[in-house]
């Protein structure tokens, strides 16, 4: 790894207490995912709040001898999506914001309708209940907030989330 790649590499500060770290700094956090509103896997119709739909349409060109590969994988799409959610890290909600990505649904829909039952697909998610690592940079943190005996948001930090880890299924789906 070179010097140039080591100066520009994050390094996440793991928090135990989501009341501690401040705006502006890289930390990494675990819980258990919390949604109201999450997405439907297009495949099988799960709940989601992240979703990374790999999808593989049929080869189209001849092999050497005239015949299709049928088993090939020519080219993949690649579709993410994922809605913002809370993670409960031990007891204290800390809202996650992720990047909204593409139209998964959409995008499935239409290869369904140009490949067919041809087209192979599979899902990778992060379901609600399910556990997960956080790593991200602090958006807003607890200390600093300016606080006001009228309003109080639900959670104790935001996050914007660079990278979502599972760590386990929710218990309903065990």
């Amino acid at each position: 790894m070179s010097w140039w790649w080591r100066a520009r590499r994050r390094s996440y500060r793991r928090v135990r207490d989501p009341r501690q770290p401040e705006a502006g700094d890289w930390v990494e956090l675990e819980g258990f995912v919390r949604c109201e509103h999450p997405l439907h896997d297009p495949v099988e119709g799960r709940p989601a709040v992240a979703l990374e739909l790999r999808m593989w349409p049929p080869p189209t060109t001849v092999g050497v001898d005239g015949t299709m590969a049928l088993g090939a994988r020519a080219f993949e799409v690649v579709v993410n999506q994922a809605v913002d959610f809370v993670l409960e890290c031990d007891g204290q909600p800390v809202r996650i914001g992720m990047a909204r990505g593409q139209d998964a649904a959409a995008r499935y829909a239409e290869l369904v309708a140009r490949h067919g039952v041809a087209l192979r697909a599979e899902v990778t998610r992060v379901e609600p209940g399910a556990r997960a690592r956080v790593l991200g940079r602090v958006q807003e943190g607890f200390r600093g907030r300016i606080r006001s005996p009228h309003r109080r948001e639900p959670w104790v930090m935001e996050v914007q989330a660079d990278r979502l880890i599972p760590l386990a299924l929710p218990e309903r789906a065990r």
